[in-house]
């Protein structure tokens, strides 16, 4: 499994985790009760508006490379790997 795959999955399951005892030293009955409260459509509209974000983000993010006339990004996995640098030797 790749590396950051194992970081997030252990980062999920330690939010899990720490959810689950969380609701057992509040209580179970009062976490069901505050979420008996909440309103749907508020979760629906923070969904909507963080997606919305990022689709602006994107748009943002094309205009800049499309005023730059940049067409792709090349030579980006050349920056994930180690490069020979005559300093070095060998």
């Amino acid at each position: 499994m790749n590396g950051i795959v194992r970081r997030v999955l252990l980062v999920t399951l330690v939010g899990v985790l720490l959810y689950g005892l969380f609701a057992v030293y509040t209580g179970v009955n009062q976490i069901g009760s505050s979420l008996s409260h909440f309103h749907g459509m508020a979760f629906v509209m923070a969904l909507g508006l963080a997606c919305l974000n990022y689709l602006l983000r994107f748009g943002k993010w094309q205009y800049y490379l499309a005023r730059l006339e940049i067409r792709q990004l090349a030579g980006f996995s050349d920056r994930l790997r180690p490069h020979h640098h005559p300093w070095q030797g060998g």
